[in-house]
């Protein structure tokens, strides 16, 4: 009878909070989430990435003034307010 109380001593003794133990684990939902997060961000880095090489690729192609919003265009944006602190 002695040696069953010390095993269960033992086994309760490896975890001391229950509430330290649930902190320390990640469930299936809770990984879930992590990975579809972490997928979410590297397709949105992606997307990014690619609008950038597109942008490149045209200023190599075209030259500097692709870069360049053209001057009745970038008026216009900026009388609608889209342009900060553009005043025409």
């Amino acid at each position: 009878k002695k040696n069953k109380e010390e095993g269960d001593s033992e086994e309760t003794s490896i975890v001391k909070d229950k509430k330290s133990s649930k902190s320390k684990a990640l469930s299936k939902q809770r990984l879930s989430d992590l990975r579809d997060k972490t997928l979410a961000l590297r397709q949105k880095r992606e997307e990014e990435l690619d609008e950038y090489e597109m942008g490149k690729a045209m200023i190599a192609k075209y030259g500097r003034e692709v870069a360049v919003m053209p001057q009745n265009v970038a008026e216009r944006v900026a009388k609608r307010g889209m342009v900060i602190g553009g005043s025409f």
